[in-house]
């Protein structure tokens, strides 16, 4: 296991995150099913029975224009189609199977099949691909350069980074070396390793400072940690101080060297944790952000009566009547509901557009998940529960659908049940690591250990090595989405203006995105640490969700976390205006 020495990133760009002490769980559980709901083969039978197959339709956009003859595939299966003259395409798949969209010249596009998914609108790409031969070792022999590299961000196509990059094999070191830094003598044109107070210390070029090491996500500076080199899957190498620092920040003004080592997949997922003390990142914020007030965009037809109504009679009159034409649509719903319970002050009649939102969209997981967030801004928690409930039996394999649980019963004070909803969760998948969702579950649970209520003493051990003065008490972020397709960037800005992203689309973060989908979350956490001083922005630019429906955001704002005085804030957002930057948070 890595010791850290500095500090992971997040995102595409500079955000730097600190990295807390090691967290271990021991917990006394019953042996877990051997297939979880985790299990890549979950949906194995759906896939194989065609009474499950379902019609999912929807438009290929490229360039500007809707692409004709863009392959349309059922990953390992011979169903497939081509789009037409107007980039419409049509074809039957199962939940948990695999869409493929393929041009020539763009870059290929997979998406997995949820239970909802019915309608997927594409947006395919240019894709620049290196067909460039370059020299990895002593004997000059030639290998083919893999078209993208991992880092802690999501995907990067070399093509794109405007500048060349250096690829190596785990194979090709230099395995009689005596560490990382000598393993990699000769492998790397430009690569230099020199002495500074006894310790090996390399530069990728001459006059360069030592460069930045990611490993696995994690960022090292100066030197890395010692790694068994047999574990090294693979090198990514950006000399550029340009480039490397466009993403890292000042710190890799040296360039950067991107480690990824065979066990990546099982090692301890890394807590997203915003530090405020770097005064090394040059991208600043460009004060571009606006107002969610000033959201534009083409209003459904029952907006302007809503608008125009003046009591709360009006307003059912007026909910009744388009009730017809909008009873599959969950923002009908809710916008009904906002009206009457913040402009009219009625929150009866709001209950009652709420109610029958629940009926109409009973086997609507996405539907009913953004009514709860409804509930849950409005500190309606026991009516959250209920929804929660119902998402959950649509949704049993979905590891979102415990943690929402276990967190609404937490907030009810129903302490045991929320945490054997958290035990249910872990008994399925055996770990936390590897997901975000995984950390922000560690976190709930953590909080129940250092505040356990009086009369409930759970028979499982949970045994923390944080203690609890070290556990992150300034400001915790949590964000849910209630469409697994949204895309988005989070721009995190500091109180010196410097500005850090994390990016959710399937062009710089397909794996994410489709990790997400298959494990059944839409969630990620975020803690500012330190915060020694007023404000931070938090930004947000929403880019589509592969449909013509809006995505409703919660935003969770936590402070004292785990602490006497511990209180949140949560407010829903209606995203449907698109490449906007919007202000989302003020701390």
């Amino acid at each position: 296991m890595l010791t850290p020495k500095s500090i992971p990133l997040l995102g595409r760009t500079n955000m730097r995150i600190a990295l807390l002490p090691v967290l271990v769980l021991f917990f006394v559980l019953p042996a877990p099913a051997k297939t979880t709901a985790y299990d890549s083969s979950i949906n194995s039978t759906y896939k194989t029975d065609p009474s499950s197959f379902r019609e999912i339709t929807g438009h290929v956009r490229g360039q500007g224009t809707m692409l004709s003859n863009v392959r349309v595939a059922v990953k390992d299966s011979s169903r497939e189609t081509l789009t037409d003259d107007k980039g419409f395409y049509s074809i039957k798949a199962a939940q948990g199977e695999v869409l493929v969209f393929s041009h020539l010249g763009l870059k290929s596009m997979e998406i997995v099949v949820e239970d909802i998914t019915r309608e997927l609108d594409v947006s395919l790409v240019k894709d620049s691909r290196m067909l460039d031969e370059v020299k990895l070792n002593a004997s000059a022999n030639s290998v083919d350069v893999p078209d993208e590299f991992d880092t802690n961000y999501g995907k990067v196509n070399r093509k794109k980074l405007g500048y060349s990059s250096n690829y190596l094999a785990g194979e090709n070191l230099n395995l009689a070396g005596v560490d990382l830094v000598d393993a990699l003598r000769g492998k790397i044109p430009g690569y230099q390793v020199y002495s500074l107070n006894r310790v090996q210390t390399a530069q990728l070029r001459p006059g360069g400072g030592p460069p930045l090491w990611e490993i696995d996500g994690v960022l090292f500076q100066n030197e890395p940690p010692y790694i068994d080199l047999n574990t090294i899957e693979s090198i990514n190498v950006i000399k550029s101080p340009g480039g490397a620092m466009a993403r890292y920040g000042g710190l890799a003004s040296g360039g950067v060297i991107i480690v990824r080592t065979l066990d990546k997949a099982k090692s301890q997922s890394i807590p997203q944790k915003i530090d405020v003390s770097s005064g090394t990142n040059v991208n600043l914020y460009k004060k571009d952000a606006v107002s969610f007030a000033n959201q534009s965009y083409v209003k459904p037809s029952y907006h302007k009566t809503l608008e125009g109504t003046s009591n709360s009679l009006e307003t059912l009159e007026s909910f009744e009547k388009f009730l017809p034409i909008y009873k599959d649509d969950a923002t009908f719903y809710l916008d009904f509901a906002r009206r009457l319970m913040e402009k009219e002050n009625n929150e009866e009649a709001s209950l009652k557009v709420l109610n029958e939102m629940q009926d109409n969209l009973f086997y609507d997981p996405v539907g009913l998940k953004s009514l709860a967030y409804f509930y849950q801004e409005k500190d309606m928690d026991l009516e959250a529960l209920r929804v929660y409930l119902r998402v959950l039996s649509l949704r049993p394999e979905y590891s979102q659908s415990y943690r929402d649980l276990a967190s609404t019963y937490r907030s009810i004070g129903m302490i045991e049940s929320s945490w054997n909803y958290y035990m249910y969760y872990l008994n399925k998948v055996k770990s936390l690591g590897g997901s975000a969702i995984g950390e922000t579950i560690y976190h709930e649970m953590e909080e129940i250990h250092y505040r356990m209520p009086k009369g409930f003493r759970p028979k499982e051990a949970f045994v923390s090595k944080t203690p609890l003065k070290d556990v992150p008490k300034d400001v915790r972020l949590i964000f849910e989405w209630d469409n697994s397709e949204a895309e988005f960037e989070l721009e995190f800005v500091n109180p010196q203006g410097q500005a850090y992203s994390f990016i959710h689309t399937y062009e710089y973060n397909d794996e994410q995105i489709n990790d997400e989908k298959t494990r059944g979350y839409s969630s990620r956490e975020y803690i500012i640490d330190e915060l020694n001083q007023n404000g931070w922005l938090v930004n947000l630019i929403y880019f589509g969700n592969k449909s013509n429906k809006p995505t409703y955001l919660k935003v969770t704002e936590i402070r004292n976390w785990a602490r006497k005085g511990q209180n949140e804030d949560v407010s829903v957002l209606k995203l449907v205006e698109k490449n906007k930057k919007f202000q989302l948070v003020r701390i």
